[in-house]
């Protein structure tokens, strides 16, 4: 399996499993990623299964202790308070599902969230290999687009931290084994090789420019947005 290196020991205190390379960092002031238009958007169809992994180490509670991890125009999507994380396909109010987890937890240092959507349309997420516990769920069969990272599309929201292998898996519903093998006790693990040939996969090992590179297989580059003001985006995971 690429990558793994048992019985070395990580910065987070289990098995070195995965070169992450590098993270790209936030300011939370206006940073952000849209899509550069060098592909096809991810955009999950109605009624289909889906797997989401991503990595973050949220530095602050900005904008009021909420950020926006993923958005579509004119359709908000995934969002994070202080003590829950929320998903809303198409709606509001009720149509949204809302976990009882807080990132605030990891503050500081590296948590895997892992958000699921299985034949029954029922969505799961997350946490450091651990499944959350719902607030409120309903089934949702709304297709599931991407078209920004760490903003809200009105640049109303930006996220404060790091994030990396963000990765976009359509048609398979990941399990409860494969939350906890991705998180691999912090250490992480070559995403591939449990979500494999997935549709998007921004692994954000750049160390310069303003473009993060899609290696899934829709090959959506995204755009760096008001980078200028951190020139050190590119940071070592």
């Amino acid at each position: 399996m690429f990558g793994l290196n048992f019985g070395a020991t990580s910065s987070s205190g289990g098995v070195a499993g995965y070169d992450f390379g590098n993270a790209l960092e936030f300011d939370g002031v206006n940073d952000g990623l849209i899509e550069a238009g060098t592909g096809t958007r991810p955009n999950i169809p109605s009624n289909t299964e889906f797997t989401i992994s991503v990595w973050l180490n949220t530095q602050t509670a900005a904008s009021s202790g909420q950020f926006w991890l993923t958005d579509r125009q004119n359709k908000d999507y995934w969002f994070f308070y202080p003590t829950q994380v929320f998903l809303r396909f198409n709606g509001s109010g009720s149509t949204q599902n809302i976990w009882s987890c807080s990132y605030t937890t990891y503050n500081g240092s590296w948590a895997h969230y892992m958000l699921t959507r299985d034949s029954s349309n029922v969505l799961n997420l997350y946490q450091n290999g651990v499944l959350q516990t719902k607030s409120t769920s309903y089934d949702n069969n709304s297709n599931f687009e991407i078209k920004t990272i760490a903003h809200r599309y009105n640049n109303s929201k930006y996220y404060s931290g790091k994030i990396d292998d963000f990765v976009v898996k359509s048609g398979y519903c990941a399990s409860a084994q494969d939350a906890l093998d991705l998180y691999n006790s912090g250490a992480g693990v070559d995403p591939s090789t449990i979500l494999s040939s997935p549709m998007s996969w921004w692994k954000f090992n750049e160390s310069t420019g303003l473009l993060a590179s899609d290696s899934g297989t829709n090959a959506d580059d995204m755009t760096l947005l008001n980078f200028a003001n951190n020139p050190n985006q590119w940071v070592a995971h």
